[in-house]
């Protein structure tokens, strides 16, 4: 009899539903014995120890769980990837057997490097990896045996295909929470989290155990970490009936902001935001119980976040409630950083005319980044550093940045400065570090090859084959490792709504 490690309450933290049935004894008796397999592997170091290889058992096993049961998550996996980048899946080349809906050794390959990467984001993973490539035969083995036998779990379907659930916010809500903490193409979500309450409590003296609750919250809504990029409810959106697609592609949270009370009734609180000017309602209920009961004053001020729900909106996560001038007085703070964002797009016109058409310009010295910025507008602007070189882009919504030694891997034909030896062992850190250029310049860097020499290191050594990788696949790795998509955020402005809260006690 073999050593257990994964029970039926472990597949059931993992489930929307707190009691098991005789599905959930079978799935988590296949989770257990695909940990077994992980833990047996070449490669079972790479998944750091028992309580990760375990999460790990359980979502490739929920994969499996999708496709028997005809959910429809890795559906919309495959469907994605068809519509943005012209294939089924990256990296892999789908042999003359791949059937969608049933089980592909490609899909599970994919799967466990994923996997891999999320838990290793300091370096790349080559998906050619030999031991990605054995463990992933075990798998699809275990799973091919088990499909003819495998029940559909009825419950999970009817959770996530509830034909009432956008009746009700809280009811989306359950759903949006359960699939970013636990659906399987959301394996990023946890570490995510504390990486982002870590950067917030430095910059914070807000309570810990609130700022991680609205941590939490602002993930639940806008994490992207995910396999394509995509904030759960805009995952939903693709899983569900397409008819309500907009329903839950258009779900959006807000950091806090301050707004001031301009009507207060039994079901709505009329507010409008002190830094755009939006007015609008929130609805009552989303109040917490001691706040439902009170009775706004128009001399009142509110710092509260909400998230918006077919055409309404409801407070979600920090709400505070003021009645003297220090909710205005950091209004001022936000409004300022709102009017920055707001004027960098009509610097891209300016910049254009400038020079002629191009939208980056490359300078080799601090006198000639002043000049550049001189001749569009800003006068005795300095870099506060500067050593070889600097690439200065600007783009319609964020307005102009800057790329400093990186910029000799662009290989323009207006850049003096290209490199090619260093652009050979550096270029690809533009595709896998994120922070070195904006996020569209970049996508236009690839588009129109102007990162030739980035390539991966290929197993068998091949430089060429490295590069044609990139070429092929680097539209993805970018939205992958940037957690953007073009869709969404090719042309996003920047986010203002961040927790800046150090000036409110």
């Amino acid at each position: 009899m073999r050593k257990r490690n994964i029970y039926t309450k472990d597949w059931l933290n993992h489930h929307p539903y707190k009691t098991s049935d005789a599905v959930d004894s079978y799935f988590a008796d296949l989770a257990d014995k695909v940990y077994n397999i992980i833990t047996t592997s070449i490669i079972s170091d790479a998944f750091i120890d028992s309580a990760t290889t375990k999460d790990v058992a359980i979502r490739l096993t929920m994969w499996f769980e999708d496709l028997v049961s005809e959910i429809g998550i890795w559906k919309a996996v495959t469907s994605e990837f068809k519509q943005r980048y012209n294939y089924t899946l990256p990296f892999y080349k789908l042999n003359e057997y791949y059937e969608e809906g049933m089980v592909n050794i490609e899909d599970i390959r994919f799967l466990i490097w994923n996997e891999m990467q999320s838990l290793h984001k300091e370096m790349f993973i080559n998906p050619e990896n030999i031991g990605i490539n054995v463990l992933s035969h075990a798998i699809f083995k275990l799973f091919e045996d088990e499909w003819e036998y495998a029940p559909e779990n009825e419950r999970l379907h009817a959770f996530i295909h509830n034909e009432t659930i956008t009746d009700s916010y809280w009811e989306a809500r359950k759903l949006i929470e359960w699939f970013h903490r636990h659906a399987f193409v959301s394996t990023k979500s946890k570490t995510d989290l504390l990486e982002s309450f870590e950067y917030n409590q430095e910059n914070n003296n807000i309570n810990p155990m609130q700022l991680f609750y609205f941590v939490e919250i602002e993930k639940i809504f806008n994490s992207k970490n995910n396999l394509l990029s995509l904030t759960a409810a805009q995952w939903i959106a693709r899983i569900r009936d397409e008819k309500e697609f907009e329903i839950w592609d258009n779900i959006r949270w807000k950091s806090p902001l301050p707004h001031a009370v301009i009507g207060d009734d039994d079901i709505t609180l009329q507010v409008k935001n002190l830094v755009t000017e939006e007015i609008f309602h929130i609805e009552k209920e989303s109040f917490d119980d001691s706040l439902k009961k009170h009775r706004f004053g128009h001399e009142e001020t509110l710092l509260c976040s909400t998230v918006s729900y077919k055409d309404k909106f409801f407070q979600c996560g920090m709400m505070t409630v003021s009645s003297g001038n220090r909710l205005k007085e950091l209004a001022d703070d936000y409004r300022y950083k709102y009017e920055f964002v707001n004027e960098q797009s009509t610097i891209y016109p300016v910049f254009i005319k400038a020079f002629k058409g191009r939208d980056m310009v490359f300078v080799g010295s601090e006198d000639d980044f002043a000049k550049v910025f001189k001749k569009i507008g800003f006068d005795e602007f300095k870099p506060t550093s500067f050593d070889k070189c600097c690439a200065i882009y600007c783009s319609p919504i964020n307005g102009v940045g800057c790329c400093f030694d990186e910029s000799v891997c662009i290989c323009d034909k207006e850049n003096p400065y290209y490199d090619k030896e260093y652009a050979r062992k550096n270029a690809h850190n533009f595709y896998f570090n994120n922070g070195i250029v904006e996020y569209r310049l970049l996508c236009n860097l690839h588009d129109k090859n102007l990162l030739p020499d980035a390539h991966i290191n290929n197993v068998e050594g091949n430089e060429k084959k490295g590069r044609d990788f990139i070429r092929k696949y680097g539209s993805y790795l970018i939205d992958y490792f940037h957690s953007k998509s073009r869709k969404y955020d090719y042309d996003a402005k920047i986010d203002i709504h961040q927790f800046n809260l150090e000036k409110y006690d």
